[in-house]
C-alpha cells in the first residue's frame, strides 16, 4: 500500500525495514498495529525536511515512522 493513500483515524499494520547500525549488526524491522494521525516533513533549520507519518497507539500515544523506514503498510480494517 502507498503511504499517500493511507487515511487519517485508519488502523494499519506498519512493518519497517530492518537497519544496518553502522557499528556493525542488523536491527531486525519490526511490525506494529498503528492509528494513521497525519504526515509531518521534519528536519533542522535551513536543511531539506524528511517525510515521517504520525501515528497512534491503543493508549492514545503518539510517534513518528519515517517514511524511508517503512517496508510496507497493510490495512487492519479488513476491506
Amino acid at each position: 500500500m502507498d503511504v499517500n493513500s493511507l487515511q487519517v483515524g485508519e488502523t494499519y499494520s506498519f512493518t519497517t525495514k530492518d537497519f544496518e547500525v553502522p557499528t556493525g549488526g542488523i536491527v531486525p524491522g519490526e511490525t506494529k498495529i498503528r492509528r494513521f494521525v497525519g504526515t509531518k516533513d521534519i528536519g533542522a533549520a535551513g536543511m531539506p525536511k524528511s517525510p515521517f507519518l504520525e501515528v497512534a497507539r491503543e493508549d492514545g500515544s503518539t510517534h513518528l515512522i519515517a517514511v524511508e523506514s517503512i517496508r510496507s503498510v497493510v490495512s487492519e480494517s479488513g476491506s
